[in-house]
């Protein structure tokens, strides 16, 4: 067989609800974030019945770490991704 055969052939071992985050974080378009954001995590958790709140909780953690590595690396994303922990955490309960 040529080529590529598998994406990624590694075991990985988490939660599923991390595997949405980039998704989330990705493309926010609309003028109220924490709605489309809302609408986004409950629809993922709904139809793949995952937890809406791990999903959350998740969202907060991955966007923290994503506007440290902008500021780490000097680039102006962190901007914009800074306003994303934010609206994580205007949805948690």
């Amino acid at each position: 067989m040529d080529g590529w055969v598998g994406i990624d052939p590694k075991d990985v071992v988490g939660e599923r609800e991390y595997d949405l985050i980039p998704f989330l974080l990705n493309k926010i378009t609309s003028k109220d974030p924490v709605k489309q954001l809302e609408f986004r995590t409950k629809s993922f958790a709904e139809k793949l019945q995952l937890n809406y709140e791990r999903i959350l909780m998740w969202g907060y953690c991955h966007s923290i770490l994503s506007s440290l590595w902008c500021l780490e690396n000097n680039l102006d994303c962190w901007k914009n991704s800074f306003a994303c922990p934010r609206n994580f955490d205007r949805l948690i309960d």
